[in-house]
């Protein structure tokens, strides 16, 4: 492992006081670049089609993200999300409230672009994985860095805005948990992939469903976990591979850098080196309570397109 940096680096695991973690920015968001006609044709649809679905206007949910009592514990009882706004689809919204009403006693936090970046300056600014999450170019690179960063010095549960458990977390993250991981089904090793390296014989051993990827959508864990020092390392580290490079399948692209194949090798590096390492698994999609797709969340695309019609993208620079 690289020497641990003074100060406040991914590699220095002492959780320290921060700014807060999560809040909508009050600035005006930059003017949108211009926008390819694919790209158009693919926003025009999605609002015909939410509007056909009765998904529109947008339903706010601010409302949501309130503060609950702090509780002891190795996981704080915080759950940290991002997006553009705080507005979805009616469907989507109602699905959101569902989430918040069965998990009413941890805090929601809600992160725009504008917070995200505000955060990794402040926690991150002088060091590599700060150069890393400015040379992102897709939205979801920068989410993947965010979140790993900020369980990292916060802890708490990150969930995609757009996915949900279908079980109050405190079902399935026990008080003296330190880390709580998932499978998903998705192959380990896929052709089209660059993380070619097969799982080391210790972690294979004890991992569960070792041939499938840790899924990164929800992660629970107590702050300063070496799983996410090192995922934040192996980012950083894996830099110049994709650095300038066209990608035309950009959804692989950011899988393997940042997302579930990446996760499951950093994982597996750390429990290869010290098989002691404290954390719980929730078996396959977290023992099947996990919703991965939340009915009609799609229509958030209205706000920001999906970075899987982008073929032949530079991810990073």
């Amino acid at each position: 492992m690289p020497q641990a940096r003074a100060g406040r680096g991914p590699l220095d695991c002492r959780p320290t006081p921060a700014e807060p973690v999560s809040r909508l920015s009050d600035s005006a968001p930059p003017p949108a670049a211009p926008t390819p006609p694919a790209r158009r044709g693919k926003q025009l649809g999605y609002k015909a089609g939410a509007l056909l679905l009765g998904q529109l206007p947008l339903r706010p949910v601010s409302h949501l993200y309130t503060a609950a009592a702090p509780r002891g514990g190795p996981i704080p009882n915080v759950v940290r999300q991002t997006w553009d706004t705080a507005a979805f689809g009616r469907t989507h919204a109602a699905y959101l409230e569902r989430f918040r009403a069965m998990n009413a006693g941890w805090s929601f936090e809600l992160t725009d672009n504008a917070g995200c970046d505000a955060y990794m300056e402040a926690n991150h600014a002088g060091e590599p994985i700060f150069d890393v999450y400015r040379s992102a170019r897709i939205g979801p690179l920068r989410t993947d860095i965010w979140r790993y960063a900020v369980l990292w010095r916060h802890g708490g549960v990150y969930c995609d805005v757009n996915k949900m458990l279908t079980v109050p977390l405190d079902e399935l993250i026990a008080p003296n948990d330190r880390a709580l991981i998932a499978a998903e089904n998705t192959p380990l090793l896929q052709p089209v992939s660059w993380q070619t390296d097969p799982l080391p014989p210790r972690a294979r051993a004890l991992l569960q469903h070792p041939e499938f990827n840790r899924l990164n959508w929800c992660l629970a864990f107590e702050p300063g976990h070496p799983f996410l020092a090192r995922a934040l390392e192996r980012i950083v580290e894996t830099w110049p591979r994709v650095r300038g490079r066209p990608f035309d399948d950009v959804k692989a692209a950011v899988v393997d850098w940042s997302g579930p194949r990446m996760w499951t090798r950093a994982i597996a590096d750390v429990i290869e080196r010290d098989p002691s390492v404290a954390f719980t698994q929730a078996g396959l999609n977290f023992h099947g309570f996990g919703d991965q797709n939340i009915r009609y969340s799609w229509v958030r695309y209205l706000q920001r397109p999906s970075y899987r019609h982008l073929p032949g993208q530079v991810i990073a620079t």
